[in-house]
């Protein structure tokens, strides 16, 4: 399949004030409308790109795919010649634990990334070929807050350098909310550093950030004001005290449209002697119906008059476009610029900007990110991790409704949604794992079809009661004894939520999943109870649907393995693992003596909850006068190979159940 996309038509606008008091001419420059297509992709079967080609500069890019569909190899190219390529690998519960990256003929870039039991990044290693070997390690308090980074590496020997973190839940006290970042401090053993203090509002916003030498000696001042209409960043203000005579404090202002997305940001003021002095920088954003930026706009704001017919005092705006951006794909990257010029982009698997070529094919522009988001290599374009603008003047990034700080890992705002998250820090970003997941959106498992049926008599949806509420109940107490997890139903969101820190027991590879899904935010995981059709995949490619009637009879169909073997619980996380955000896996065709991916994971977390659980060794059931057996151990499935049933190990279902069962089962 091949998509064609073309760019807007526009025309480029001109004339501006020059920093330096001169008008400056942009001339105007027709866009007309491409006459081929600009940018072509090819599909997979299963809807994944490909490939993607740029036929102006001849620059294509081909993704390859693990066996649970993860992208795991891009590399693009020009003529047979590598541009960059990025190679991925994951572990067993799908965490990126190796990043090749290589741009053209540059050393290649390894990073090695270690993890925690609820996937928050622990270890970063960095080894470009031929360079000294970097580490860092993460710790974070029991709601996910960084509250030490450690630096180590080849050659250095201890004590290692170590930025420590003070947290409000550690220290209370008058106006210090839990989770606050109250100070960042550097030290070597017990040698104190420069040190970075925070303050906030009574919504948890950052209001301050002052940096001070390791004597105490304040170096730098930033204050950040906030609308009252949700909270939006409104105001910033830098105050630079070496500046000892006359001003010495910018002030910038921003502006937003009612999705809360930045429309404009200005400059409001800037001490004397500054470069921009002569004139107030403008930036603006035309929005699109989703938020995307169409196209942006630079200016200047001036105090002379006579423009346009103005014949009095009053400021003027020169406002002139820099940008016109495509969109039409899942890695569309394409800026139009006003000379006529095209730009394109290579992106990585999370959509950051690692490469930047002109309307030749030429290299203009390489980087590469430390794991939170730093550029560590290269350039820096306007929008580059995850495709985020990057604020200049404060060093933060431009998140939409909340600012980034990419040092610390954190947002500087409270997560909207933070009630449906109480055991995670409202400050954290995509819960510390930053390699894979994203943050703009809001991963969850939904339950609303789990505690809520639809009457047909009424044509809406009611809440279950009764024996029917009893087992949406059970679903969750058995999601809570196999991952550990202190986990609840939140009646407001219809969330899947974990209400503690509290951990029982339980699998550590389910917990891994659960708290993925949970918390890191990018996808909706619809639920379903209903009896309709047997538990599966069915109703989209994050869905998953529980027949209680069916899981019913396999707990009553156990002999010799734990009854939650395949109960609720289990059933669950075999059925997710099949979704598009585990990787869209699938079971063996010829299922019966084999198993998929989805019972490997399965017979993991049956592994790490105890011998009597068994381990699933067929995924279709044998068939023997009537009984359908699915062999938990060894024993079982040689009986049922033989024609023999089993005297334990297993679980079965009688004829009048197949209803529930959906593949081929051989006689």
């Amino acid at each position: 399949m091949t998509i064609s996309v073309w760019t807007k038509l526009s025309e480029a606008g001109y004339g501006l004030k020059g920093y330096n008091g001169a008008m400056v001419k942009h001339p105007t420059v027709a866009m007309s409308r491409p006459q081929s297509a600009e940018i072509t992709y090819v599909y997979t079967k299963t809807g994944q790109v490909d490939s993607m080609f740029y036929p102006a500069i001849s620059v294509a890019v081909d993704y390859r795919y693990s066996p649970r569909k993860w992208l795991d190899t891009l590399k693009a190219t020009k003529g047979g010649v590598d541009l960059f390529k990025e190679e991925l690998t994951f572990d067993a519960a799908g965490r990126i634990t190796r990043q090749n990256a290589q741009h053209g003929t540059s050393p290649a870039l390894r990073q090695d990334y270690g993890y925690d039991g609820i996937n928050q990044l622990t270890t970063w290693l960095k080894k470009p070929t031929g360079q000294p070997q970097t580490n860092e390690a993460y710790s974070y308090d029991a709601v996910g807050n960084r509250t030490s980074l450690t630096y180590s590496g080849t050659g250095m020997s201890p004590p290692f350098p170590q930025e420590v973190s003070t947290i409000g839940r550690t220290v209370g006290g008058p106006g210090i909310g839990p989770n606050q970042l109250l100070k960042t401090q550097g030290w070597i053993g017990s040698t104190a550093g420069e040190y970075t203090e925070y303050t906030y509002d009574r919504n948890g916003s950052m209001t301050s950030r002052k940096d001070y030498t390791s004597t105490n000696v304040l170096t730098k001042e930033e204050r950040f004001g906030y609308s009252s209409w949700r909270n939006l960043p409104w105001s910033y203000e830098r105050e630079d005290p070496t500046i000892t005579v006359g001003p010495n404090v910018w002030e910038y202002r921003y502006r937003y449209n009612a999705q809360g997305e930045r429309e404009q940001k200005r400059e409001w003021l800037t001490p004397a002697g500054d470069v921009t002095a002569p004139g107030y920088e403008w930036t603006y954003y035309l929005l699109g119906g989703s938020k995307e930026q169409m196209s942006v706009w630079k200016g200047m704001q001036t105090s002379e008059s006579g423009f346009c017919g103005d014949t009095g005092t009053g400021s003027n705006v020169y406002l002139y476009p820099v940008e016109y951006l495509t969109y039409g794909g899942p890695t569309v990257n394409l800026t139009n610029r006003t000379s006529g010029s095209v730009e394109y982009r290579i992106t990585d698997h999370i959509g950051s900007n690692r490469v930047v070529l002109d309307n030749t094919g030429t290299v203009l522009l390489t980087t590469d990110y430390a794991p939170f988001g730093k550029s560590i290599a290269g350039g820096e374009d306007r929008k580059s991790w995850i495709d985020k603008e990057i604020d200049k003047e404060s060093g933060l990034g431009n998140f939409g409704v909340r600012a980034y700080e990419f040092e610390r890992g954190r947002f500087s705002t409270i997560d909207y949604y933070w009630e449906s998250y109480p055991l995670l820090s409202p400050y954290s970003y995509a819960g510390n794992n930053p390699i894979k997941y994203i943050d703009p959106t809001g991963k969850y498992i939904d339950l609303f079809k789990v505690f809520f049926r639809y009457d047909f008599e009424s044509s809406q949806y009611v809440e279950r009661v009764g024996r029917s509420r009893e087992v949406a109940e059970q679903f969750i107490e058995e999601l809570r004894q196999i991952s550990g997890l202190d986990l609840g139903y939140d009646e407001e969101s219809h969330r899947l939520i974990i209400k503690s820190d509290k951990i029982s027991g339980g699998s550590e590879t389910a917990r891994s999943i659960l708290s993925a899904l949970i918390k890191n935010e990018s996808d909706r995981v619809p639920v379903i109870m209903g009896t309709a059709m047997t538990s599966g995949n069915w109703f989209g490619k994050n869905t998953v649907y529980l027949n209680p009637l069916q899981i019913r009879d396999f707990v009553s169909g156990t002999d010799g393995v734990n009854s939650m073997t395949m109960g609720f619980g289990m059933i669950f996380m075999h059925e997710v693992v099949h979704t598009d955000v585990m990787g869209d896996t699938k079971d063996p065709v010829d299922g019966r003596g084999a198993i998929g991916i989805p019972d490997m994971v399965g017979n993991q977390i049956r592994l790490e909850l105890g011998s009597d659980w068994g381990q699933r060794e067929s995924y279709a059931p044998y068939l023997i006068d009537g009984i359908y057996y699915f062999p938990f151990s060894d024993n079982a499935i040689e009986c049922l190979e033989s024609g023999i049933v089993p005297d334990g190990g297993y679980v079965k279902f009688s004829d009048d159940d197949a209803k529930y069962w959906t593949p081929n089962v051989p006689e």
